[in-house]
């Protein structure tokens, strides 16, 4: 949008630095063009910052989060320990064109010892996990409680999907994560309950 404004006025308006940050804007929303929403404006815009001037390595190294070492490390034991399922009942309700696959992760009570980390940097692990790893309709992180062993399950993906799992059980968002209520005695029991 500010792009198309821009242009319209004056599109020699824009500097390289401010060119660059808009396509950093477009890369970090569109997840490096590989979002369904991406579509030939966005291209074509990306194109035309590029030739007004933006620094297309710049702007990826703008929407990479620079994770302290223990939190990179933590999120690496979780991207490890990742799978896709493609065996699962969101094949049915996928539209034409999505994505159906559920994506899991798993965090162990020893990530958290041998990281430093808490339980309280899942958030920032779920994030990053649905940057890196390939696109899902849902990501499903369990996490094992250092403190008693238990495992709790936090849901990103589609908005749709996560609504209908926070009706069905007892969750709450947690901006914009889907955090159940329940806990699990096993990575395994949470697995299949999900």
């Amino acid at each position: 949008i500010v792009y198309a404004l821009t242009s319209v006025f004056d599109p020699t308006a824009l500097d390289t630095e401010k060119t660059t940050l808009l396509l950093a804007g477009i890369i970090e929303q569109t997840k490096s063009f590989t979002t369904p929403s991406t579509n030939a404006d966005t291209l074509l815009t990306a194109s035309e910052l590029m030739r007004l001037g933006a620094k297309h390595s710049e702007a990826q190294q703008l929407c990479q989060d620079n994770l302290p070492l223990s939190l990179a490390q933590l999120f690496g034991r979780a991207a490890v320990r990742s799978k896709i399922d493609e065996q699962t009942a969101l094949g049915d309700q996928a539209r034409p064109g999505e994505n159906a696959k559920v994506l899991w992760s798993f965090v162990t009570a020893e990530d958290y010892e041998k990281t430093g980390r808490a339980t309280t940097d899942i958030p920032t692990v779920l994030e990053n996990l649905q940057k890196t790893l390939p696109p899902s309709r849902v990501l499903v992180l369990l996490s094992q409680q250092p403190e008693d062993k238990t495992v709790s399950a936090t849901l990103a993906g589609d908005p749709e999907i996560l609504e209908k799992i926070r009706e069905q059980e007892s969750a709450e968002f947690q901006s914009p994560h889907l955090l159940l209520a329940n806990t699990f005695s096993t990575f395994r029991e949470a697995e299949e309950y999900l």
